[in-house]
């Protein structure tokens, strides 16, 4: 009899405009392969022992000095809407009660019980073969709980090729007989429960953590004012012709923003919540947590993905200045200098460096909406894609059936393909501003880094059109490499090898 393997019975929240972005979708993200759920099992095992090794008597002390309601607000976090079991028999959640009946708020959060303790304990420093076959002080392992669950289809077969199928059996007959080889969808099963409760244990503790903190807690600067992307909306001129600013006022804007930048790299520098807040949208907005063309997701909550993530995101801010102050530099020099032959290579090298900008911003903003507003419904995975580094996100299809049904979306869309050129790009943020001057409310829909990431985009969209009316910006040329843009490409080479020999998760 075929087992119905359950992809459905918890609840994840997406990253939001409010609160921590959670990932606890692992088991509903839908098919995945066993590789990759016996890996993400050892590193989410590995992830919560290396935690506990370092931290587990002060995740105990601060623990036991929680009331109750505090315990069940930990314990609610990792979940949309607070969706927990309230007791082991509860079946409201359907088969979850009988996957992870320890998981529920009475037996997790009583007053004075360390419930969550000993299975915290339990599940850190004991191995995964060792939970497989007994559980906290000596109660069921997770073998002996799912088979119960299914004892009634218990014996399915055994695949083998036909020529030695008796053999095989007859060699493993002492495995099996002391449930050390189990049917695949047995097998999946137990594997599942493992996978949830680590990662819901792995959550749990860093948000014990959390409360526990003097300085996580701690109110900091408020990171990129949505005032920022306001502006640089407001400045688009698409109904009217653009004021025109001279060479001068063009090289002063970005010089504006360059400041702008290094400042913003001082508080990454010297805020540590300024610094949470850029490491934790690299972290989950990365390209493998939006699904392939099968559903699948790759794994989320893994402390292996922190390095990368952090190391991103100091990059990019460093790097965002960096571009802003070349362009101003070269707007000095094409505004002192007549020669012709050195004007027509200053712009050629603006074409090129406002190209790789403009991109740059398409891209982070498609980052986003792809793992926020967009995600899962109209972007895919490429399934084809094996570096981490080259994942590519795509729209599975044109967002033309949204002008009507939602139209901020259709918009947002349409900005995040690849064909949009930054004269498209200009048309498509004027209609979203004028719907969001119609319709305040719309622009409260888009989540925080959405907006941010569509301000950056208007900024250089802004910044090319008032160029363009001053100069005549060529087309890029194929003939001759930018030795600006080719040096950039090749430190991001450079940096990338960097990346990948950084030690995994936190030191």
């Amino acid at each position: 009899m075929t087992q119905t393997k359950p992809h459905r019975w918890e609840t994840c929240e997406k990253p939001g405009r409010e609160g921590k972005t959670r990932y606890c979708d692992i088991l509903s993200a839908g098919p995945r392969t066993l590789p990759t759920m016996i890996a993400t099992l050892k590193d989410l095992h590995a992830d919560l022992a290396r935690k506990f090794q370092r931290q587990g008597p002060l995740i105990e002390q601060t623990w036991r000095s929680l009331q109750q309601r505090q315990r069940e607000t930990i314990v609610r976090d990792g979940s949309l809407d607070g969706v927990v079991l309230k007791h082991p028999d509860d079946t409201s959640m359907g088969a979850v009660y009988k996957i992870l009946p320890e998981w529920n708020m009475r037996d997790l959060t009583a007053p004075s019980s360390d419930f969550l303790l000993n299975l915290l304990r339990h599940r850190a420093t004991t191995s995964l073969q060792d939970q497989y076959a007994s559980g906290v002080n000596g109660s069921a392992g997770d073998y002996e709980h799912i088979v119960a669950m299914i004892k009634e289809k218990y014996g399915q077969t055994f695949a083998t090729t036909p020529g030695n199928k008796r053999e095989v059996v007859a060699s493993l007959r002492s495995a099996f007989q002391a449930g050390l080889i189990v049917p695949q969808s047995t097998g999946e099963l137990i594997m599942m429960r493992q996978l949830y409760i680590l990662q819901a244990l792995n959550i749990t503790f860093e948000d014990i953590l959390d409360v526990g903190s003097t300085t996580r807690t701690a109110k900091g600067p408020t990171p990129r004012p949505a005032e920022n992307a306001t502006t640089a909306l407001a400045k688009l001129s698409v109904h009217s012709p653009p004021t025109k600013t001279e060479l001068p006022g063009l090289a002063e804007s970005a010089i504006d923003q360059q400041v702008s930048l290094e400042d913003y790299i001082d508080l990454v520098s010297t805020e540590p919540t300024i610094l949470a807040y850029e490491v934790n949208l690299w972290y989950y907005t990365r390209p493998e947590l939006v699904a392939d063309d099968r559903g699948r997701i790759l794994p989320a909550i893994l402390d292996k993905f922190i390095s990368g993530a952090f190391f991103d995101a100091v990059r990019t801010v460093v790097r965002n200045a960096c571009v802003w102050k070349y362009m101003a530099c070269l707007l000095r020099m094409l505004g002192i200098s007549h020669d012709r032959q050195f004007r027509a290579i200053i712009l050629q090298e603006l074409s090129k460096v406002c190209a790789m900008e403009y991109t740059r911003a398409r891209d982070t903003f498609k980052r986003y909406v792809s793992t926020g507003t967009g995600g899962g419904r109209w972007f895919r995975r490429a399934t084809n894609a094996k570096n981490y580094d080259k994942v590519r996100v795509g729209l599975k299809c044109s967002p033309e059936s949204l002008t009507v049904e939602n139209p901020q979306l259709h918009y947002m869309l349409r900005l995040c393909q690849e064909e949009t050129t930054w004269t498209k790009s200009a048309d498509w943020l004027q209609k979203l501003t004028d719907l969001h001057r119609v319709h305040p409310l719309e622009q409260g829909k888009m989540l925080k880094q959405e907006f941010d990431s569509l301000g950056d985009l208007a900024i250089i969209v802004t910044f090319i059109q008032c160029l363009s009316g001053v100069v005549n910006l060529p087309t890029i040329s194929k003939k001759g490499q930018s030795s600006f843009v080719s040096r950039v490409e090749s430190l991001d080479s450079r940096l990338e090898s960097i990346k990948a020999g950084l030690p995994c998760g936190p030191q």
